[in-house]
Parts: structure tokens; C-alpha cells; sequence
């Protein structure tokens, strides 16, 4: 059973994402990260979340969540997925 899923990013990536899951598990608990911590609310409102992250270092440490999606720039990809795995998180 997934606890909650955070989604490290707010760009595109993230808006697909967070729509496709939302219609094939609604009740998920998604929390939302972004550098920016005014850009991670108005996204966690905008896909009415469980919550936000005011950068990626709360998100993948959180207790809250145990799925991490890396919808960040493919530069950025390998540092977070190891960032989270070491972490014990799932990571898409």
C-alpha cells in the first residue's frame, strides 16, 4: 500500500503525471516539491495534494512519502533517484 507519492518538480512532466495517476488511483496521497515553495503550492492546490515541499531534500526524506517521481531536467535525474533511493524510497 502506498503511503504517499511526491513528485520532485512542477513542469510538465509532473502535470501529466499527476493526471494520469489521479484518474487510476484518486485517493493517493500525492505531495508536491519545487525549489520554488510558492510554485510547490500553487501546484499541490492546483492537483488538490495531500501536501507540499518547500525543496527535494524534505520531499525525499519525508516519512509521509514512500514513492518519489523524478519529473525534474534529465540532468538531474541520477543524483535525485540516488538521493531518494538511499532514502529507501521507490523511485519512478
Amino acid at each position: 500500500m502506498i503511503k504517499g507519492i511526491a513528485f520532485l518538480g512542477s513542469g510538465l512532466a509532473t502535470q501529466l503525471h499527476s493526471k494520469a495517476l489521479k484518474a487510476i488511483r484518486p485517493n493517493t496521497h500525492c505531495w508536491y516539491a519545487s525549489r520554488d515553495p510558492d510554485l510547490a503550492a500553487r501546484t499541490a492546490e492546483r492537483f488538490h495534494a495531500t501536501g507540499c515541499f518547500s525543496g527535494y531534500d524534505d520531499a525525499v526524506n519525508s516519512p509521509e512519502v514512500d514513492v518519489v517521481l523524478i519529473a525534474l531536467p534529465p540532468a538531474l535525474h541520477l543524483e535525485w533517484t540516488l538521493k531518494a533511493l538511499e532514502t529507501g524510497k521507490h523511485v519512478i
